[in-house]
Formats: C-alpha cells, structure tokens, sequence
C-alpha cells in the first residue's frame, strides 16, 4: 500500500512521522487480507487555525482507495497522535461495515443458488 502525506499549517516532526507510520502498518496489516496493488492512502495531517489550542487543534484525514471503492475518515484531536488513531479507528470501522454487507450479500447469493439447485433435484 502506497500512501502520500499532506500537511497544512504544521510540518511533524519525526517522531510524529514514525507514529503515523507505525499506524499505516496497523491499517496495512488489516488489509492484507485482500490486498493488491490498487490500494492507496492519501493522508492529511492540519493544525486549525480557527481552534489552535484545545480538542479539535489538530485534523487528521484518510482517503482510502481499495478496488474501487472510496474511504474516507477524519479525526480531530489535542495532538496529532490523537487525530490520527481517531481517523484510522473511523477508517477501519467503515471498512469492516463495508466489508461485512459485501460478504452478507455474496452469502445470500450462494444460499439462493443453493435453494434453486435444491429444487431440481426433488
């Protein structure tokens, strides 16, 4: 999984740079699962002008490109470490619901076939 890191009004340091990494591992080892080459990451890392100080001083937002479908999370937080385990936890919970209605509707599929298989042979 490739990714491209933007950042807005805020330049991390390494430390926070090695954090994000350390998360993109976490969301890459989570979609492993059925990972290709057309997975891709765009990540946006802001400090608000409007709101400097206090919960919402720092957004963070993942784009996620998977074949062929769009997701997208944000996060607010104090620090940009905050941001970014809120917007990677939104990120991962919208796959996981995704992913779970696709297997729902490739099950009912199968059980259809399976209902009209059975009624050839009876």
């Amino acid at each position: 999984m490739d990714y491209r890191l933007k950042q807005t009004n805020y330049e991390l340091r390494d430390f926070e740079v090695e954090y994000l990494e350390k998360k993109l591992r976490e969301l890459e080892r989570f979609l492993a699962r059925e990972s290709n080459s057309d997975t891709h990451l765009a990540v946006e890392i802001a400090k608000d002008a409007h709101h400097w100080k206090g919960p919402r001083a720092f957004y963070a937002e993942f784009t996620l490109s998977h074949e062929g479908r769009t997701f997208r999370a944000e996060g607010y937080g104090e620090t940009p470490q905050a941001a970014i385990d809120e917007a990677k936890d939104e990120l991962m919970r919208q796959w996981k619901r995704e992913h779970k209605r696709h297997l729902s509707l490739v099950r009912r599929g199968a059980r259809k076939v399976k209902e009209w298989l059975r009624g050839f042979g009876g």
